[in-house]
């Protein structure tokens, strides 16, 4: 059985790495992040008495956090939020990766938790309908590369869509 869920679109930018520091991408950037840890920062305490703290740095500027009106079918409105607040940032980003990092990332296939040594700029699409399709096309594609990003990550969850 299928759980009912609202058709929702999500498009985030994260930066995520162990030497994020989200203050200094804050600055670097000129945009406040509205989700934000450092690597080590207190998640909360177990009944135990163990720690819990966060395995790596993150920096994440939801989209759908500042875009008033958003079509849950269509994702890319979301998408051009993004391209305007972070285009022209390539300079920034490659600061970020560089001061944060250690180095650039080698040609290889992800190996957690040793890949988190390096900076990570990642534009997510998380898109939840009971059907549909879109197109980015070429030029969005280049803008977004030409920003300076890292990854594209897409994910689609087939959802029953309950009003």
């Amino acid at each position: 059985m299928k759980m009912k869920m609202k058709a929702f679109a999500e498009v985030c930018l994260t930066i995520v790495g162990n030497g994020v520091d989200p203050a200094i991408c804050s600055k670097l950037l000129g945009v406040l992040p509205d989700i934000k840890w450092k690597k080590g920062d207190v998640i909360g305490v177990d009944d135990d008495g163990t720690i819990r703290t966060r395995f790596s740095g993150l920096w994440q500027y939801r989209a759908e956090k500042h875009v008033k009106k958003i079509d849950p079918y269509d994702p890319l409105p979301l998408v051009r939020h993004i391209i305007r607040v972070f285009s022209g940032k390539k300079a920034q980003f490659d600061q970020i990766r560089e001061s944060m990092g250690e180095g650039q990332k080698p040609n290889k296939k992800f190996k957690y938790p040793e890949e988190l040594r390096y900076v990570t700029i990642v534009l997510s699409i998380h898109w939840g309908v009971p059907h549909g399709s879109y197109i980015m096309d070429k030029q969005l594609l280049d803008t977004i590369l030409e920003m300076g990003i890292d990854e594209i990550r897409y994910m689609f969850a087939s959802v029953d869509y309950d009003e």
